[in-house]
């Protein structure tokens, strides 16, 4: 499908617009604990799929590998995150969560399930299908054009 200039235009601001919001709304907090969008993306990844290598996680969360080193630093630091050695290839550390870091990332992931309910109850049933229609399609483009930028 063909945009015409001023459609593109408004399809540019209004992801510009989103990305800003969830950017915001990616922030959250646990208790007295605040977690930054970062944070709480690589705490939701690690309770979905741990054990992962730093390469995997920075791979999952379309990081920098130094940007995700700082950033579990700072998540070990605060007893969230583990390193351990993996038993099979003793060159590879394996990320896990910590207890603690399995309660703040179950408080996270209730937090969005929360928010998400209330946005899409926030719509209509015909907004909502079209909005995953939409996204869906978006992401299909993005699949493509990253395949396509990589090969």
């Amino acid at each position: 499908m063909e945009l015409e200039g001023n459609d593109t235009e408004a399809v540019i601001a209004v992801l510009i617009k989103v990305a800003r919001e969830v950017s915001v709304l990616g922030a959250s907090t646990v208790g007295d604990e605040w977690y930054s969008a970062s944070e709480t993306l690589a705490l939701t990844e690690l309770a979905r799929n741990a054990p992962l290598t730093q390469r995997e996680l920075a791979l999952r969360l379309r990081l920098e590998k130094s940007t995700v080193s700082r950033l579990l630093s700072g998540l070990e630091a605060r007893g969230l995150v583990e390193r351990r050695r993996d038993p099979v290839n003793r060159r590879w550390n394996q990320l896990h969560l910590s207890a603690e870091g399995r309660r703040a990332a179950g408080h996270l992931v209730e937090g969005y399930r929360d928010l998400h309910r209330h946005l899409l109850q926030s719509m209509t049933t015909t907004e909502s299908k079209a909005l995953l229609l939409g996204l869906e399609a978006l992401m299909k483009a993005l699949r493509q054009t990253t395949t396509t930028l990589v090969d």
